[in-house]
């Protein structure tokens, strides 16, 4: 299933109309295939008006640091990527990234390179809150008036959150140039492509 799109009811049938299909198991509408996502662009961009939508997988990546806080060595983990596209919504006054075409799409992207602060997700895949919580030390801890509790690494040993300011920075171990390939991943199939919004190559 590529996509899932964000139909209201009163909207079903002009999402069926332009090729939408149903998952009665999942209620939802989604996109038939990844060639079609531009029709869907109405309810892709209600959503949010610019990102990268993921495709086929994600990495776990791993590494290793010590606590800010406490000083203890602990473990924490960002989400990588190979295949992508960007998209953008066309606005006169808003210039699109080279890659995105004129119906406000790119081609799929191949790169090896990305690292994102989980955080950022605001839809994740199936199965991957409950994976990260279990298996890391990462789960909700930062809310706000739009989107639920954030996704952010926490010390295994005193459990302080570990903030993304911190990882990313040019100290940290995701730094900017950041290899993902340097580091020990773990590799998921998706059921689904994701959005992550916000986000250009």
């Amino acid at each position: 299933m590529p996509l899932v799109l964000n139909v209201d009811y009163a909207e079903k049938e002009e999402a069926k109309a332009k090729g939408a299909r149903w998952n009665a198991e999942l209620k939802t509408w989604y996109a038939p295939n990844r060639k079609s996502y531009p029709a869907f662009s109405k309810w892709i961009f209600e959503s949010f008006s610019s990102g990268l939508i993921v495709l086929d997988s994600y990495k776990v990546v791993e590494a290793d640091m010590y606590c800010p806080a406490c000083d203890s060595p602990t473990v924490v983990v960002a989400l990588s990527f190979d295949n992508y596209m960007t998209f953008a919504e066309p606005a006169s006054n808003v210039p699109l990234p080279t890659s995105v075409k004129s119906n406000g799409f790119s081609d799929i992207v191949e790169c090896s390179d990305n690292l994102v602060p989980f955080s950022d997700l605001r839809d994740y895949p199936l199965g991957l809150s409950e994976h990260l919580s279990t298996t890391y030390n990462i789960r909700g801890a930062e809310v706000d008036d739009n989107y639920k509790s954030r996704l952010t690494n926490h010390c295994t040993g005193c459990d302080a959150p570990i903030l993304d300011e911190v990882l990313f920075d040019s100290e940290g171990p995701f730094e900017v140039g950041a290899d993902p390939n340097d580091f020990e991943c773990e590799e998921h199939a998706l059921s689904s492509d994701f959005i992550i919004p916000n986000w250009y190559e």
